[in-house]
């Protein structure tokens, strides 16, 4: 009759704590609701208008209980106070977890219960702490690294006549170099641990570098055809480390829609061999005796750029802009082999290049460019001048812009340039003829175009 008494009871029990969850998590829910909507620029109510539903509810629910449960030790504290002949005895073995002499835990697995909150916010804590303990420590490698770019040493020069001696300044290159190769680890280790978010940040430090310590100063060819120019060292170290930039490192800068902002920089001499510079931003920058064979210029831009002696052999340009560019005098290892040629040159002085009769209509000019004046040039003013006439006679519709520029009656010889900018390329009715070349060699998007 006892056991049957004491099964009776503690259902009953249960029975009304179930209804007491119940009862908080519509009371938690409420109050949650009520917080985030009228104090929503807390953070409590942001996190609680971001998480997803499933979560809100177990995090209402996994609340009740624990107040729930908080109740439940309060009561049965109070009740271990009490003798045991002031209760019932099914009723003081449930809320005591005493059945005469026996102890069936229910306390401990309580005390455990209401614990655990308390264990999850310490561990959410000490990651919060050793996530700030990490960025803090990355960015004391990245201070420290800069610090070293811009490290100089003073060296003694020639004594005076006076018997005094000359001290100057100059670039410390091995520290510099430490430098430049702390970077480079840096970015190797954002990719790995913390998804490349400083990756972008070191390219545009090493960018800065190279725009600031090997200007531009001129864009006059001076180089003869076998002179050889030996880079500094930490120049040179700067653009291997932009060449040696893995596929997951290019994956994340075009995901990011990034160009290496490489404008103005003096490349005279330097190796960007195998280099994958997709995108980036050349302008205006001397690449004398330069080395860029098997690089990647795809969707480069090189406007006004100087190439004269550059090795291109087997260099890609698709989609790349020579606009305005110089490149009057090959590599004496001959002239350029361009892979997937699809290259902008309007205005440009191209009479180095070798354009053969298949990979004509990759190159698009204009009326200023130039090209190899015994093959080419005494070709282009003709053409150019019948293409403009044909246009005269028979005025394009808006339909047609979106075709290349087809002009049957014109010899073999100046087909070539039927597609070309009819005008200067200064002239804003280039692009009149330009977007239809680019549709046809299907360069558009990244990193063709913004």
């Amino acid at each position: 009759m006892t056991n049957v008494l004491f099964t009776l009871s503690f259902t009953w029990e249960l029975l009304l704590l179930l209804a007491g969850i119940l009862a908080y998590t519509l009371i938690i829910g409420l109050a949650l609701w009520w917080f985030a909507a009228k104090r929503p620029g807390t953070a409590l109510s942001r996190y609680w208008t971001e998480m997803a539903g499933p979560l809100r509810l177990l995090s209402i629910v996994l609340g009740a209980v624990w107040l729930a449960l908080i109740l439940l030790a309060l009561v049965r504290g109070f009740a271990l106070l009490l003798p045991q002949a002031a209760a019932p005895r099914p009723v003081f073995a449930f809320l005591t977890g005493r059945s005469g002499g026996e102890n069936i835990g229910t306390g401990a697995l309580i005390v455990a219960i209401l614990g655990s909150p308390l264990v999850i916010w310490a561990t959410m804590l000490k990651h919060r702490t050793v996530s700030f303990q990490k960025e803090g420590h990355m960015t004391d490698r990245i201070s420290k690294a800069v610090e070293q770019l811009g490290a100089e040493k003073t060296v003694k020069a020639d004594t005076r006549e006076d018997g005094k001696t000359i001290e100057r300044t100059e670039p410390n290159i091995e520290v510099r170099v430490g430098g430049l190769l702390s970077l480079e680890r840096i970015a190797e280790d954002s990719m790995r641990f913390d998804t490349g978010r400083d990756h972008i940040r070191v390219m545009q430090i090493i960018c800065a570098y190279l725009r600031q310590n090997s200007p531009m100063k001129t864009l006059k060819p001076s180089q003869t055809p076998f002179s050889i120019r030996t880079p500094r060292l930490d120049l040179q170290i700067a653009t291997d480390v932009l060449c040696r930039r893995t596929a997951e490192q290019r994956h994340l800068e075009t995901n990011r829609r990034y160009r290496l902002e490489l404008s103005g920089v003096d490349f005279d001499g330097m190796t960007l061999t195998k280099g994958d510079f997709t995108g980036a931003l050349m302008i205006r920058c001397r690449f004398e005796a330069a080395y860029l064979d098997h690089a990647n210029l795809t969707g480069a831009r090189l406007h006004g750029s100087l190439l004269n002696f550059a090795n291109l052999a087997q260099t890609v340009m698709r989609g790349t802009h020579l606009d305005n560019a110089v490149y009057t005098q090959g590599n004496f290892l001959g002239f350029a082999q361009i892979v997937a040629p699809s290259v902008t040159i309007q205005g440009a002085n191209m009479s180095a290049l070798r354009i053969s009769d298949h990979n004509a209509m990759a190159f698009f000019g204009s009326r200023d460019t130039v090209l190899n004046p015994s093959r080419y040039s005494k070709h282009m003013a003709p053409a150019l001048r019948a293409a403009e006439d044909s246009l005269l006679r028979e005025p394009r519709t808006s339909s047609a812009v979106e075709d290349d520029v087809e002009i049957p009656e014109l010899p073999k010889e100046y087909r070539m340039f039927s597609h070309w900018n009819l005008y200067t390329a200064e002239d804003l009715a280039a692009g009149e003829f330009l977007i239809p070349w680019q549709k046809h060699h299907n360069l558009t998007g990244w990193p063709f175009s913004d």
